[in-house]
């Protein structure tokens, strides 16, 4: 492990280093290597450094060591600064069209979420919506989940619930990611459905997720979800998801229950539902 003393040497050969390029570049660069090997944060601040002074501060090299910088403070327990870093990242991916920015700026979403700072997670997470999304990342998907947590924190349940249904009318795509955050907005809308006396939704939302997330330990916690669910609700119409995963109308002895992402999740003529009201339900 690096000492104080090593570190504080290294920064000042670095230092002198910087003040010569761009002849000491390979010296530079080596130097930046062996450092991130000693101290990861400590390493990836240098390289950020010597990228900006290399290739200017608004290169998309210095965005690149910004996101790695930032991936090594949240590894060593920084989330803070690590999603602050992110968004500064982002800001250089985005500069280039690049939909690496939309992922950097969900990453910081959920990494100010879980310090509580919330009003920042919902501005990262509303820029996340507003970049294009990379190819095998649904970015759209993953920040309408992260704004649902968030309202959902500050006690806005209707809202959250809009979030996680705006999420999951977005097209489902043929890849794990995708899957896996279809998957989970189908967690967070059983969870939510609770605030709303909606057993149907709730059991529903839970085979959803059981049969679309890709990782073993995640079906089996929801699946152990759903059997307690299914244990408290003996009575519950069971009503399995159909091949897009999104809706489902179920008639059944004068009770018409809705599960649709944009449709108001769960209605009873005989009960008021809030989220219910939201559209009317089809024929």
């Amino acid at each position: 492990m690096s000492t104080p003393q090593a570190l504080v040497r290294l920064r000042a050969r670095f230092d002198a280093l910087l003040e010569q390029l761009p002849q000491s570049r390979e010296d530079a660069a080596q130097l930046v290597h062996d450092m991130i090997e000693l101290d990861a944060v400590f390493g990836m601040r240098c390289a950020v450094r010597f990228d900006a002074a290399l290739y200017g501060e608004d290169a998309p090299e210095v965005a690149g060591s910004q996101a790695k910088l930032g991936q090594a403070l949240a590894e060593a327990g920084s989330i803070r600064e690590a999603s602050d870093v992110w968004v500064d990242a982002a800001k250089g991916f985005a500069r280039d069209g690049d939909p690496v920015a939309g992922r950097l700026l969900v990453d910081a979403g959920f990494g100010y979420r879980a310090v509580g700072k919330l009003e920042d997670a919902m501005a990262a997470f509303g820029r996340a919506l507003q970049m294009p999304e990379a190819p095998a990342v649904p970015t759209h998907k993953l920040a309408l989940l992260g704004i649902g947590y968030a309202l959902a924190q500050q006690d806005d349940i209707e809202e959250a619930m809009q979030a996680c249904e705006q999420g999951l009318a977005l097209p489902l795509q043929n890849m794990d990611d995708d899957a896996a955050a279809q998957a989970e907005l189908w967690h967070a809308v059983g969870t939510l459905a609770e605030a709303f006396n909606a057993p149907t939704l709730i059991g529903y939302a839970l085979r959803a997720a059981v049969a679309l997330h890709p990782d073993e330990d995640e079906r089996r916690s929801f699946a152990e979800a759903l059997a307690e669910f299914e244990a408290e609700y003996p009575d519950a119409p069971t009503i399995e998801p159909d091949e897009g995963w999104r809706h489902v109308l179920h008639k059944d002895d004068g009770v018409t229950v809705l599960a649709h992402p944009l449709g108001g999740l769960e209605r009873q003529p005989e009960t008021d539902h809030a989220v219910g009201d939201r559209l009317p339900i089809p024929d």
